[in-house]
């Protein structure tokens, strides 16, 4: 019935007909409400008659059976499109659909892999595995993770950071000893995953050494060292051995960057006496350095393509690859380094003089030291004039080896104690300076040089002063033992006084006294006990005059005197004040340590104590007094021979303004210097009178012991008096500012 209403929408003509018609057979016979049932059928006889049959295509509605093919269509075509383009996630997508419960994650933003990663490794071996990701850019930070494949107790997870090189994410894993298993963690991938990675025990070089024979110029014997980094001398012959703990299939010899320095095992691994080398050596392309096995698989040999030994000539560090009989490739994690340093030459030392003046005739000390790693052939002194550079130097032997025999090794190291006669070689001058140097030869022809010496030739009595010097400042020395000796006795009476009073010793006593018996030592110590005392410079002093030929000089005999009565002094009272407070020192300490009570020992030994550090000051203030006076006689020496030499000068000066006054008309150009000649000449006058008076209170005051230099100067002085010097000068003052030059100089 609605389908014929929908007919007769389509077709106006046919009214409402049709769906009377259809309405009318669909009756039950039994229905009147159209008509009898007669009559219903000449109705449906009648349509039938006119054989209407309707075009059901016609009346077919199509548009949206189209629609929907279309959108079908457009559905496919999108669905290729996107099949296409993402491959892999539209076939997640319909494993999704079909199988809802199956374990398939969705895609993801990054899709991380392993580039290359090994399936087996060697135990011990440091692993480096490379990160990629299948959709870039890639995310920033990739971490390694990694845990024990086997040890399914824990599997505590370690994360390791990766660097990022370019768009691969490099990361470093510990030296691997067990299976593990790794995968890589970042961005939005969480779900890599786990690669296995197992461990294998590789062959091992067991035993291994270098075999070295030194070159020729060393003198030493082949000899075989152990070790991973070694040095050898420039020319020795190498050959590297080894032996693994399995048979292998080959082993090819890695170069590395030659070491910067020197591991610290190598000072227990190099040849003895081998110099260490700061600079760096520079890598070498080993063209020789080659690697050979035996037959046996086992047996390796690395040296020249013969398996012989290489001449060394430079530095060079290198890793074993080695493949094994499995078809692993393994790096051994060892490296041996082998660096080459030249023969370094010897090395000298000239120990400093004590005075840097000579006499033309001296007998210069030489003291020093040469060394060398191999061997020394000889080693001799250097004279060199200053200004006569282009000359040879003069040579003077120190020490020169013989013929070495069988097995016995070239000398390395001298100490050398020498006097060298400059006298006895082309004569000096005074006024020269000349250096003075060491020179040490070893077994390969080289030469070490010390540091050279200046010396200045000077004439005696230069070197009578300079010595005279070093002398006075001895008085000061003496000056300051006195005033601690002083201190120290008064200290030691204050404090025997004090404990008489109280007839008691405490503690703070007893540390007082020793204090004084330190003291007292160092006082000893200082006049004579080591190379810095008061007697070991007089030594010194005397050994200076005696090598400069003055050793008959009024000085040396001064000098020789003063040493006795330094050592007379240190040996007797200063010796005897230091056993005096030691022992009053140790008597207080026990009776502090038993609680004695003031005994007649202890008054006694301190008593003792206070005499004998008095008997020592009364010697060190005689000592004090001779330095002293000695120093004062020798000052008068010296004012005297500086008043000898200005006069001479003034004498020169009024000579020469006499030969100006007779070539010149004009006096009174010749005023001024005639008046500072006459000033100069009543200053000089003055300070000769002032030097007699204190000469003669001088000699009023010398001792026994200093008649010799007392007769010296009583006689100049006495001279001086006898030939009225003084009346003299202040005659030629008056002749010289009479213009009488020529008689000032007469006078």
């Amino acid at each position: 019935l609605q389908v014929a209403r929908w007919i007769e929408r389509s077709r106006p003509e046919l009214g409402e007909r049709l769906s009377t018609a259809v309405e009318l057979a669909s009756l039950s016979a039994e229905e009147t409400r159209y008509g009898s049932r007669g009559f219903r059928e000449s109705v449906l006889r009648h349509w039938q008659a006119a054989g209407f049959v309707p075009n059901w295509h016609q009346y077919l509605e199509t548009r949206s059976l189209w629609n929907s093919l279309a959108a079908m269509l457009a559905s496919a075509l999108l669905l290729a499109g996107v099949a296409l383009r993402w491959p892999d996630e539209t076939q997640l997508a319909m494993q999704r659909m079909v199988l809802p419960w199956a374990a398939h994650h969705w895609p993801r933003n990054d899709q991380l892999a392993f580039r290359n990663p090994p399936q087996v490794v060697a135990w011990g071996s440091d692993l480096q595995l490379e990160v990629i990701d299948r959709k870039l850019p890639a995310p920033e930070p990739i971490d390694l993770h990694f845990r024990s494949a086997d040890d399914t107790s824990s599997r505590s997870v370690t994360v390791i950071p990766t660097t990022m090189v370019s768009d691969i994410a490099v990361g470093n894993l510990p030296a691997v000893q067990q299976a593990i298993e790794v995968r890589a963690v970042g961005g939005d991938d969480d779900t890599m995953p786990w690669h296995r990675i197992d461990v294998v025990q590789p062959p091992k070089l067991n035993k291994y050494s270098f075999v070295i024979t030194p070159p020729d110029y060393a003198g030493q014997e082949a000899q075989e060292l152990v070790g991973h980094h070694i040095q050898v001398l420039a020319g020795s012959q190498v050959k590297f051995v080894g032996q693994f703990s399995e048979p292998i299939d080959q082993a090819v010899v890695e170069l590395l960057p030659a070491p910067a320095n020197v591991p610290p095992s190598v000072d227990a691994l190099r040849s003895e006496g081998m110099p260490a080398v700061e600079e760096a050596a520079q890598p070498v392309q080993a063209t020789e350095w080659l690697a050979m096995l035996e037959p046996d698989g086992r047996t390796l040999t690395i040296g020249s393509a013969e398996g012989q030994a290489i001449t060394a000539t430079q530095s060079l560090a290198w890793q074993l690859l080695i493949s094994t009989r499995d078809g692993l490739h393994i790096h051994q994690p060892d490296s041996w380094s082998l660096e080459v340093v030249p023969d370094a030459p010897p090395v000298a030392s000239l120990q400093a003089a004590e005075l840097l003046q000579l006499s033309a005739q001296a007998t210069l000390p030489l003291a020093g030291r040469a060394t060398d790693d191999l061997g020394l052939t000889e080693v001799v002194a250097r004279l060199q004039i200053d200004g006569a550079e282009d000359s040879e130097p003069r040579r003077y032997p120190l020490w020169t080896a013989g013929e070495p025999s069988a097995g016995q090794l070239p000398s390395r190291e001298q100490v050398l104690q020498a006097n060298w006669d400059l006298s006895t070689g082309p004569p000096l001058v005074t006024g020269q300076r000349i250096s003075i140097w060491l020179e040490a030869r070893d077994t390969s022809g080289q030469v070490g040089r010390s540091q050279s010496q200046s010396f200045e030739i000077r004439p005696s009595d230069e070197l009578l002063l300079a010595i005279q010097e070093r002398q006075n400042q001895i008085l000061h020395r003496v000056r300051g033992l006195v005033d601690s000796q002083r201190r120290n006795a008064q200290l030691a009476a204050r404090t025997r006084q004090r404990m008489q009073v109280e007839q008691r010793v405490d503690r703070e006593e007893t540390d007082v006294l020793m204090n004084i018996a330190q003291v007292q030592r160092a006082i000893g110590k200082q006049l004579s006990g080591d190379a810095a005392s008061i007697a070991a410079e007089l030594e010194r002093l005397g050994t200076l005059l005696i090598q400069n030929r003055l050793h008959e000089s009024e000085l040396a005999g001064e000098m020789q005197r003063l040493r006795s009565q330094v050592e007379e002094l240190a040996a007797q009272p200063m010796q005897l004040a230091s056993s005096a407070a030691q022992q009053a020192a140790s008597l207080a300490q026990r009776s502090v340590a038993e609680q004695r009570a003031w005994e007649a020992d202890l008054e006694s030994s301190l008593a003792d104590s206070e005499q004998a550090q008095n008997r020592a000051l009364g010697s060190l203030e005689s000592l004090l007094d001779r330095l002293a006076r000695t120093e004062a006689l020798q000052q008068v020496q010296r004012e005297l021979a500086q008043i000898l030499s200005q006069q001479n000068a003034l004498r020169r000066d009024t000579d020469q303004l006499q030969l100006q006054r007779l070539s010149a008309e004009n006096s009174e150009e010749h005023r001024p210097r005639r008046a500072a000649l006459s000033s100069d000449q009543q200053g000089l006058a003055r300070r000769l009178e002032h030097l007699l008076s204190r000469a003669q209170e001088l000699q009023a005051a010398a001792g026994n012991d200093q008649q010799a230099l007392q007769g010296q100067i009583a006689r100049a002085t006495q001279t001086l008096v006898e030939e009225h010097t003084t009346a003299n000068m202040r005659r030629s003052i008056e002749e010289i500012q009479s213009d009488r030059f020529a008689a000032a100089t007469a006078t």
